[in-house]
């Protein structure tokens, strides 16, 4: 795909700006319906009055940012959708095993490698397909979360910012899946515990994050944020996994083995299967009913 744009993105671009505002729209409706009333019963009105507001503002925030997209003070509302896109994107997407996000990850990382720091041998300009599409000057592609720069000194203090820092979607969606299988796992083996998984992936990818503002401030290049967010998050992951040993089961998978039952569950079963005084026994209930089944069918058993 992103070959596909960096020949025809002049065409290209058109259809991204739209499918970014239109699941902007969907996202957002996705997001807050939940708490609307339902529409089911058709006699009552206003739920669906509801409803329909809620597209009807989507639509109008998709409709202020096509109309103002070139402008640099839309940054905070197309930040706003794409939180709402992500946020839905992350919550939809389940991952079973720690295996299978390794590979996820480490798949992105060869990719985003790639695209920036190899391709600029392939191309005429020397310039990396990544940042070639990323910036190109006549359109901006929405699929990223866009934030200005701090000013560097009194001149340039504004309320209009020009340079930007580009965060793609890739770069927040999978390790935003990877932070929710940490959260799933944490309630999976300690159900009233503390999500240490959850904050340790969090505080990894901030790590992250921070390397490459440091690498970009010290080689003044593009770089691919996944270069340092993959190694950071799951360094932190393995460590705190083999210190607390959980490694086996997160890397095999959670459905793959049942949790720990809660202190005193055992107990409990034991005391609900033990018969009591009243209750006739198992033996004599077996062999009467396997008389009266022979009697019926005139079938011998053998004893």
């Amino acid at each position: 795909m992103l070959i596909l744009l960096y020949f025809f993105i002049r065409y290209l671009v058109y259809l991204f700006i739209g499918i970014f505002s239109l699941g902007a729209v969907v996202s957002l409706y996705i997001l807050i319906s939940p708490y609307l009333p339902s529409c089911q019963n058709r006699s009552v009105w206003w739920p669906r009055l509801l409803h329909g507001s809620v597209l009807s503002v989507g639509f109008t925030l998709s409709g202020v940012f096509i109309a103002f997209r070139n402008e640099p003070t839309v940054w905070p509302l197309q930040d706003f959708m794409a939180v709402c896109m992500l946020t839905v994107c992350v919550g939809s997407i389940r991952i079973r095993s720690l295996r299978t996000v390794t590979v996820m990850l480490s798949l992105l990382l060869v990719y985003d490698v790639f695209f920036v720091f190899i391709t600029p041998y392939f191309t005429k300009d020397h310039k990396s397909v990544m940042a070639s599409v990323a910036l190109y000057p006549k359109e901006r592609i929405p699929m990223a979360i866009t934030m200005p720069h701090f000013p560097r000194s009194r001149q340039e203090v504004t309320c209009f910012p020009h340079r930007f820092s580009l965060l793609g979607f890739g770069d927040i969606a999978l390790p935003g899946i990877f932070a929710s299988f940490c959260l799933s796992f944490d309630y999976f083996s300690h159900p009233t515990g503390r999500p240490i998984y959850f904050v340790v992936c969090v505080i990894s990818y901030l790590f992250g994050l921070v390397f490459t503002e440091v690498s970009l401030l010290l080689m003044r290049t593009p770089q691919p944020a996944m270069l340092y967010i993959v190694p950071s998050m799951l360094a932190g992951i393995f460590f705190t996994a083999w210190c607390r040993g959980h490694f086996k089961m997160m890397w095999k998978g959670m459905m793959d083995a049942s949790p720990a039952p809660p202190p005193g569950a055992v107990q409990d079963l034991m005391e609900v299967s033990q018969p009591s005084e009243d209750d006739p026994p198992l033996a004599a209930d077996t062999s009467s009913v396997m008389a009266e089944s022979s009697a019926e069918d005139n079938v011998p058993l053998i004893a």
